[in-house]
């Protein structure tokens, strides 16, 4: 007995498809990647701005307070700097005079020198190599007046052609009680310069250029060190001029 062949089930044929219509299909099977791609980006730029917010809040108000503490005035940079509960404000610049350069310079102040209004009323600075800081027997019992006597006594260091710097006292009897030098704007040697530091009505700066005097007058023994660094922010002014 012969077997029946077993017939074949027969193939189905696959639509035939146009080419619009096989880019359709092509296309919906595309779109979810798509969506899930754009879906992806979104998720990345979203973090990518929390993280950029993150550093903003913190860095921020970290630049802006550094900020703060360097500022330009009198022609230098200064820098705010702390010492425990001290403030000081701190410049640096070229010891140069008329081209002439001689290292570098340290100025500290107490007082933010922005915020100073001590008057100044001297002119251009006119110094001899021979300087004499001479002050008044009342100055001398002021609080810490011995920063007043350092601090202009530094200042001098920024002309290098000053070579030499005497304290003195303007009271002839006193000083020869505690064996200093004797000096006011009378009775000064020729060819020196006296930087003179006294009592008076108001705190200012004067000076009488034809006497080669510089007056640091103080209301005020609170004044004392507010009216230094004024004559100090003068001079820095003048050597930095632009």
């Amino acid at each position: 007995m012969t077997k029946k062949k077993k017939k074949n089930p027969a193939k189905k044929k696959e639509p035939i498809l146009s080419e619009d219509e096989r880019n359709e299909l092509k296309q919906e099977g595309e779109l979810p990647k798509k969506r899930l791609i754009l879906k992806e980006n979104k998720q990345l730029i979203g973090f990518i701005l929390v993280i950029i917010l993150f550093f903003a809040a913190f860095i921020g108000p970290y630049l802006f307070i550094q900020s703060q503490k360097t500022f330009t005035y009198a022609g230098v940079a200064w820098q705010t700097e702390q010492y425990g509960e001290e403030t000081l404000f701190h410049t640096r610049f070229g010891k140069c005079y008329k081209g002439v350069c001689n290292g570098a310079h340290n100025t500290y102040l107490k007082t933010d020198p922005r915020k100073n209004n001590i008057p100044v009323d001297i002119g251009p600075l006119s110094l001899y190599p021979e300087i004499i800081i001479s002050q008044s027997p009342e100055v001398l019992e002021c609080y810490k007046q011995i920063l007043v006597t350092d601090a202009l006594y530094q200042i001098t260091a920024v002309f290098p052609f000053i070579k030499n710097k005497t304290i003195a006292i303007t009271n002839e009897t006193l000083a020869k009680e505690i064996k200093k030098d004797y000096a006011t704007c009378e009775n000064k040697p020729e060819e020196t310069t006296i930087i003179q530091v006294q009592l008076g009505e108001e705190s200012k700066i004067t000076s009488k250029p034809e006497d080669d005097c510089y007056f640091i007058t103080i209301k005020n023994c609170d004044d004392n060190l507010l009216v230094a660094e004024s004559f100090i922010l003068e001079a820095i002014k003048q050597l930095n001029a632009k």
